[in-house]
């Protein structure tokens, strides 16, 4: 790996698009070694959030032999000696919910795919009606709390925890990013550097943060959650495996077709987290 003093970096992990990936097979096959091949370029430039203030990122170029790619470099990442641990775990992180860590110059300067913004502020830019319905979470919303779920379940299992990008502090929101795709769809990704061991005090704690982030979109907008909407993020963390099949099935958003067809039917089983509750709605 790359020191300080040495701007050449190991190669990134290959890009989704085949014909980029194959170009760059090519472009190995033919040259050189890779060390005189991939250069990171300029790194000066602070990328904007949704309200206009400066994300604390810096835009690179990133370049693997002919083939240039734009990505982002988070610089204050959390030093340590177990970095290299660290960096092979998150770089493996393949969950649709993570930000794509590609590589890194030294333990305080991370290449990362790119991001439109932080959640915090995409999320003080929504109307209520664009998030919410009646007490209740739509979609757009309601599912980027099932992929934080589901990515958070992936890790603890693992063993591991998340920590958050700053020594010494929590994982919390400031970690949550949006990438809007082409047709502007936001898509939640999430700024995983640093775990670890896992440890049953900090299980709680983690899943007691993923509700906190949950109940937090609420009261920003001041929605008031109906009682499906408090039965759904009271599941989050409940059980310790399948979360996302557990949230994806959880009745907060039935009809009144569903009820009907969960109440008459005695073959089906509520959720845990449901059992004791009196209320669908």
């Amino acid at each position: 790996m790359a020191t300080p003093t040495n701007p050449h970096l190991a190669p990134p992990p290959p890009d989704r698009d085949l014909a980029i990936v194959q170009a760059i097979k090519d472009f190995y096959r033919n040259s050189g070694t890779i060390e005189e091949n991939i250069t990171l370029l300029g790194y000066d430039e602070k990328p904007m959030d949704f309200d206009n203030s400066e994300m604390k990122f810096f835009k690179c170029s990133y370049k693997v032999g002919p083939i240039k790619f734009n990505r982002f470099i988070k610089r204050g990442a959390a030093s340590s000696k177990d970095w290299a641990s660290d960096y092979h775990f998150v770089r493996a992180l393949a969950r649709p919910a993570a930000i794509q860590v590609e590589n890194y110059v030294n333990s305080e300067c991370v290449i990362i795919s790119e991001v439109d913004g932080s959640f915090s502020k995409w999320l003080n830019k929504r109307e209520p009606i664009e998030l919410f319905a009646d007490g209740t979470m739509l979609p757009i919303l309601r599912n980027m709390i099932i992929q934080l779920a589901s990515l958070v379940e992936s890790i603890l299992a693992k063993r591991k925890y998340p920590r958050g990008t700053v020594a010494k502090e929590e994982f919390s929101m400031k970690e949550l990013y949006i990438k809007l795709l082409p047709d502007k769809t936001p898509k939640l990704q999430v700024l995983i550097l640093k775990v670890e061991n896992r440890i049953p005090a900090q299980v709680v704690k983690t899943w007691t943060t993923v509700r906190k982030i949950a109940t937090e979109c609420f009261e920003r907008h001041n929605v008031d959650p109906n009682q499906g909407s408090r039965d759904f993020i009271s599941c989050i963390g409940i059980l310790t495996k399948n979360v996302q099949a557990l949230l994806e099935g959880h009745p907060d958003q039935w009809d009144n077709s569903k009820k009907g067809g969960f109440s008459w039917n005695p073959t089906r089983t509520p959720s845990k987290c449901l059992v004791g509750s009196t209320s669908l709605n």
